[in-house]
């Protein structure tokens, strides 16, 4: 019974594990489109412009 208990939080340590690098990638990516968003509206960049 041990081992099967072992194995359960296992596995629960493992979808936690997942859970939270996938949340930290996708903040990572909000704050990347944040930082990207408040450069590439910036007046001066509009000002130069493509």
């Amino acid at each position: 019974m041990g081992e099967d208990r072992m194995n359960g939080d296992g596995i629960e340590a493992g979808q936690i594990r997942t859970a939270v690098a996938g949340h930290e990638r996708r903040r990572a990516w909000a704050e990347a489109e944040a930082v990207l968003g408040a450069v590439l509206g910036a007046p001066e960049v509009q000002r130069i412009g493509p």
